[in-house]
């Protein structure tokens, strides 16, 4: 699990979730798992999943640069 060390924006998992072309909460879950995959690990507060925008526009790069 990711920790926040500064002040970032968090992105709620269901905001990043639809900003990926609506993936399921299962398909984000095993992009987490796996680690070569390089998914932005969450951050979890009070029980929920956030992602840091910084780390998942990184994400958002990668995966737009393969195509």
């Amino acid at each position: 699990m990711a920790q926040v060390t500064s002040y970032e924006q968090l992105v709620p998992d269901s905001q990043a979730a639809m900003e990926l072309g609506g993936v399921s909460a299962v398909t984000m879950w095993r992009w987490t798992q796996d680690k070569k995959l390089g998914f932005p690990q969450p951050v979890k507060i009070n029980n929920r999943n956030y992602r840091k925008r910084s780390e998942l526009e990184a994400f958002k790069q990668r995966i737009a640069c393969q195509e």
